[in-house]
């Protein structure tokens, strides 16, 4: 049986279509979108690059199994399955991550010629295409591709050396994504080290409060950051984002006033995302529901202050921080630890501020001792010379007679 002859045209349409293909990945990797995003729209490209029957790409995260996170039509290889092949296709995995190099694999066969089972194995009726997506010579990712068997072996080597090119493209939005990462971080940090500078200024507690108030809510990327804190058994709304004077009297600061007393006395942390939840206590959650009517917050979170002892055990809540997204409802995972990382720094301040404040006679004692600063070195015997002849001056008008004499 004679082979049909290759239509030119078919075949300039595919090498169009596979240089758009590859175009379209080169553009994914330097895209600022999310890893689900990414992985997703790369993996549907691979496979239509080389005409696969179904694809799956997989994350390792330490020495944890690796993960699934994006497949298309990978399900009917039965691989997915663990009564079916999962035992021997996690170690062929596992491989892959740890050796780095691209591989085919037949159906029916394991890792290769005279590998053990442990070593993984193929037991699907697709032959496996698997390529690593590396970092610096760390393999990050793994492209699992299923192919059909009947191919010629020429057409096979071609797919595993195309495939690992499209890997090295891909691998770049990897890097650039951890390269935006640490530059998150730096900034980051510049920010906390900021922020750390500006609450240890003061210890008034008042200015202290606002401080962390509006430094903080750049850090917690919140619309806004309120702190309270609780003197004997009254708490006190000290610190709102954004605003120099509190209206004590506003209903809106009275509900949150109530709103922090119940969760300080609950002793525990608060995370609202618009759901109602029936899990905390009648008091907590009917103050939630009066002050989420009347604010319209999307997304709350309160995060309690404590102080922290020598042996690093926390103590009683002295305070909270309220964070609000008012109108932004996504990522409410990301609001509470933020805040703690606010919280743990702002509450170190706060508690000197408080403790400096409960000093008795403070004004008198600030007095006395600006009074004795003043009197440190030179000016303490420039001092005492003075005071010496003033008194030898008055002792001697004193103890010595003087003649009176009269005209």
């Amino acid at each position: 049986m004679s082979e049909q002859p290759i239509d030119p045209g078919d075949v300039e349409r595919t090498r169009r279509y596979i240089r758009q293909l590859v175009q379209e990945i080169n553009h994914l990797s330097g895209a600022d979108i999310p890893p689900q995003q990414f992985f997703g729209e790369f993996l549907q490209r691979v496979v239509a690059a080389v005409a696969a029957v179904g694809g799956a790409v997989w994350s390792r995260e330490g020495q944890q199994p690796p993960r699934l996170q994006h497949q298309v039509n990978f399900g009917m290889s039965g691989l997915l399955d663990e009564a079916a092949g999962a035992s021997g296709h996690v170690p062929l995995l596992m491989g892959a991550f740890n050796n780095g190099s691209a591989k085919l694999i037949p159906p029916h066969t394991g890792a290769g010629a005279g590998a053990e089972r442990e070593a993984g194995s193929n037991e699907s009726d697709w032959s496996l295409l698997i390529s690593p997506m590396q970092v610096d010579k760390q393999t990050i990712g793994v492209v699992e591709l299923l192919l059909d068997p009947n191919r010629r072996p020429t057409a096979l080597e071609n797919a595993v050396r195309f495939v690992q090119e499209l890997c090295d493209i891909g691998a770049g939005y990897l890097k650039n994504r951890q390269l935006r990462q640490m530059l998150n971080q730096q900034h980051l940090w510049s920010q906390l080290e900021s922020f750390v500078r500006e609450i240890h200024s003061s210890l008034t507690p008042k200015e202290v409060s606002y401080i962390v108030a509006n430094e903080g809510k750049r850090m917690v990327a919140c619309d806004r950051l309120s702190v309270a804190l609780l003197y004997g058994r009254k708490t006190v709304i000290e610190g709102v984002s954004g605003q120099e004077v509190i209206e004590r009297k506003s209903t809106l600061v009275q509900l949150l006033n109530h709103l922090c007393r119940t969760v300080l006395q609950s002793g525990e942390n608060l995370l609202y995302t618009g759901e109602q939840r029936e899990d905390l206590p009648p008091a907590v959650r009917d103050s939630l529901d009066e002050y989420v009517a009347e604010s319209g917050s999307k997304i709350l979170g309160i995060t309690l202050l404590r102080t922290v002892n020598k042996e690093g055990a926390a103590g009683k809540p002295f305070g909270c921080l309220v964070g609000e997204q008012l109108e932004d409802a996504s990522q409410p995972g990301t609001l509470i630890p933020r805040m703690e990382v606010v919280g743990q720094h702002g509450a170190i301040a706060l508690a000197n501020a408080l403790s400096h404040h409960r000093v008795f006679m403070l004004p008198v004692w600030r007095t006395v001792g600006n009074a004795t600063e003043w009197m440190r070195g030179n000016r303490l015997a420039k001092l005492a010379a003075a005071t010496g002849g003033a008194v030898a001056i008055a002792l001697a008008m004193w103890l010595v007679p003087m003649e009176l004499r009269m005209a």
